[in-house]
C-alpha cells in the first residue's frame, strides 16, 4: 500500500515522463558485482568503500578503527552468498591472500535479467532523488575499476578524509559483528 506522499511522488513521475523504479540492496551488489565484465570483487572490504564513496548509495555507513562498515551491506552480502549468487573464493593477489567475490552462474542470469528490466528507466534513490541506469551503471563501474584490488591501508585515506569532512559521526563503541568484520578485513585485507 502506497503513502500519500509516494502517490504523490508517482503521479509526478509519470507527468513528466520518467519511468522509475526502485532497488532492492541485492540488486544495487548486483549491478556492482556485474559491472567491468563481472569481474571479481577483491576484499569484502572493497563492497563497503565502493558504496561508502558513492553519492547515492542505499546502505547506512558508519567508520569503524581502520574501514567503513555498513550492517545492511554485510547482511545483504551474506545473504546473497547463502542465496548462492555470489560466490567468495580464497585467492593470492599480488602475493597477498584475498578473499574473491564474483557472480555466480545463478547470480549472472540475475544479474543480465535485472539489466534487462531497468534499461532505459531511472532509479528512484532514497525516496527522492531519480537518477538514469545507464549514469548508475558506469559510475559504479568506474568505482569498481578505480578501487578494486587497492590495499586496505591505501584505502584508509579516503576513509580519514571522510571522516575528517563530518560527512558521518566516529562510534568507538563496537558491536560483536562489527568486531568480526573488522577480523575478517585484517585477515584478508593485507593489514
Amino acid at each position: 500500500m502506497l503513502t500519500v506522499n509516494e502517490r504523490w511522488k508517482e503521479s509526478v513521475l509519470k507527468k513528466t515522463g520518467l519511468e522509475y523504479i526502485t532497488l532492492t540492496e541485492e540488486e544495487w551488489i548486483l549491478l556492482l558485482a556485474g559491472a567491468d565484465a563481472s569481474s571479481p570483487i577483491l576484499g569484502e572490504y572493497t563492497f563497503h568503500y565502493i558504496f561508502f564513496l558513492y553519492p547515492f548509495s542505499p546502505f547506512n555507513f558508519k567508520a569503524l578503527l581502520i574501514t567503513p562498515y555498513s550492517e545492511q551491506l554485510d547482511k545483504c552480502l551474506k545473504r546473497m552468498i547463502e542465496g548462492g549468487i555470489l560466490v567468495k573464493e580464497i585467492k593470492v593477489v599480488n602475493t597477498m591472500v584475498t578473499e574473491a567475490y564474483k557472480l555466480s552462474l545463478r547470480g549472472s542470469t540475475a544479474y543480465r535479467n535485472l539489466k534487462n528490466r531497468i534499461y532505459k528507466k531511472h532509479i528512484l534513490i532514497n525516496d527522492h532523488l531519480v537518477r538514469p541506469v545507464a549514469n548508475i551503471l558506469n559510475e559504479l563501474e568506474s568505482l569498481k575499476k578505480t578501487y578494486n584490488g587497492k590495499e586496505l591501508l591505501k584505502l584508509l585515506t579516503l576513509t580519514i578524509a571522510k571522516v575528517k569532512s563530518g560527512d558521518l559521526a566516529l562510534e568507538l563503541h563496537l558491536k560483536e559483528h562489527e568486531i568480526q568484520y573488522l577480523k575478517r578485513i585484517i585477515r584478508y585485507g593485507g593489514v
